[in-house]
């Protein structure tokens, strides 16, 4: 959308120039009142055009061009507070708001649906580049957006409004909690806009379109979301492509990075580490897909089991990924120019075979398999030294109480004892005197603990605890 007019004076100046005088000075007498400098604000309003019965054989549409849904600005505009008088005098329809070209058709007749929105009968010019935009409004490649003048409205965050805020919301059974409701408005014109969230249906309307005007015009739409749906950082530190790739744990590194003090995620950042977005779900953790980075000393960096992670997805592996066909080649580009920081050969983006992808990228799940069995023994010596460590504790109790009562002896490694057979029911023994650790074998081709970290720390704790206090009440601290 080209918005190449901003205030009310540069609209004035604008019409001056393209209609009569009679109309213009009709025009500016509804604009009585109003700052010049008051800004123009566009609302759009995705909606596919309906057909319509065609008047002296040109193309028609029904287009409801407002409604009392939340806009993409988190703002409300309410159908009953809208002005048409100065819109009806010059009802046309633009494309993109670009004020200063050729309207593309008119306004039939506008009618306020109150609680719901505005209803127009839009009729098209018969150049060939309205004929494009017809085209591909009715296929769902073109949405409707208003130009408006705001006169009155009220403000979530301001006290003075509070009431009239909470009044309208329930009113009008508005969803969500706007930061701006608008009371009052005039409708200064309304058109015809890519819908940025139907990447499907411009992909259509480009292969349809015959002007070079609408071809040029979808072809830089597309190129915008495509870029913004790729929203991985093309310049991220690499890792050493041995590194291991933990997709959960990355993703929880990653989200921790992007979170501020107030604990929301900027998601402009979070978005750095993955590939593909969702526009429409890009303020949820779902919308994203294809995670390759990770947060490697405090930075984030991308990690090359991830990129080759993401590529085999894409290509259909494990499942594959549901991203459009029409923007998986740009998916591709992205994570081809990562291969390629590695100084490897990426495959070529066509389609293979379950049979191809599994030969393709079976040496790198090898290489996962080896990386996972080697954490896993690495994590079962560590649970070996903590429960080596519970056998001299309990040793500790015991000596310490030589020398004392029998009966504070026994009632000592009794009550010792038992807490600790509590705490280690999550092995595979039942007593942990006598027990021979160094003659447990690690399972082979393990990928998890026999006990984990967490259990393990939990019974050193929970050891230490009942040594500390039998030692104290044996020496008659307590």
């Amino acid at each position: 959308m080209d918005k190449n007019i901003s205030t009310v004076k540069e609209y004035l100046e604008n019409k001056k120039e393209t209609i009569s005088k009679n109309k213009f000075e009709k025009i500016q007498k509804t604009l009585e009142g109003i700052d010049e400098k008051t800004e123009i604000k566009w609302r759009y309003f995705a909606g596919k055009s309906e057909k319509a019965e065609e008047e002296s054989g040109k193309p028609t549409t029904l287009d409801m061009i407002s409604t009392i849904d939340v806009d993409r600005d988190n703002e409300v505009l309410i159908p009953d507070g809208c002005d048409l008088s100065g819109y009806s005098k010059t009802p046309t329809v633009l494309f993109g708001h670009d004020y200063r070209s050729i309207p593309i058709g008119v306004s039939k007749w506008q009618k306020i649906e109150p609680g719901k929105g505005i209803m127009s009968k839009t009729e098209y010019f018969q150049s060939e580049f309205a004929k494009d935009v017809y085209e591909a409004a009715i296929n769902g490649a073109l949405a409707n957006s208003v130009g408006v003048i705001p006169i009155q409205w009220v403000e979530k965050n301001n006290k003075n409004d509070e009431t009239k805020y909470k009044e309208l919301i329930e009113k009008y059974n508005i969803q969500g909690e706007p930061k701006r409701i608008y009371t009052q408005w005039q409708l200064l014109e309304y058109s015809k806009v890519p819908v940025a969230s139907n990447p499907q249906a411009l992909t259509l309307a480009l292969q349809k379109a015959k002007t070079k005007e609408m071809k040029d015009c979808i072809s830089k739409e597309l190129e915008e979301i495509l870029e913004k749906r790729v929203c991985g950082k093309k310049d991220l530190p690499i890792a050493d492509d041995g590194r291991a790739w933990d997709g959960t744990e990355a993703e929880k590194r990653v989200r921790a990075w992007a979170t501020g003090a107030n604990d929301e995620i900027d998601w402009k950042k979070y978005q750095q580490a993955f590939v593909y977005v969702d526009i429409e779900k890009a303020d949820t953790l779902g919308g994203y897909k294809l995670p390759f980075a990770d947060i490697i000393d405090g930075k984030l960096t991308a990690v090359w089991r991830a990129v080759a992670s993401a590529m085999a997805a894409l290509l259909g592996a494990r499942g594959g990924v549901d991203i459009p066909e029409n923007e998986r080649k740009s998916v591709y580009n992205f994570i081809a120019s990562y291969y390629k920081r590695w100084d490897k050969e990426p495959p070529e983006f066509r389609e293979y075979s379950q049979e191809e992808l599994e030969k393709m990228f079976q040496e790198e799940k090898k290489k996962e398999v080896k990386i996972e069995q080697k954490t896993g023994a690495v994590l079962n010596k560590r649970n070996k030294e903590a429960l080596k460590q519970a056998q001299q504790l309990i040793q500790e109790v015991l000596d310490s109480a030589e020398n004392n009562d029998n009966t504070q002896q026994e009632q000592a490694s009794e009550e010792a004892e038992k807490k600790v057979e509590e705490n280690i029911k999550k092995t595979d023994t039942n007593e942990i005197e006598g027990l021979d650790l160094d003659s447990m074998n690690e399972p082979e081709n393990s990928k998890t603990d026999d006990v984990s970290d967490e259990d393990a720390n939990k019974i050193l704790e929970a050891i230490s605890k009942v040594v500390d206090k039998k030692i104290n009440s044996l020496l008659g601290k307590v």
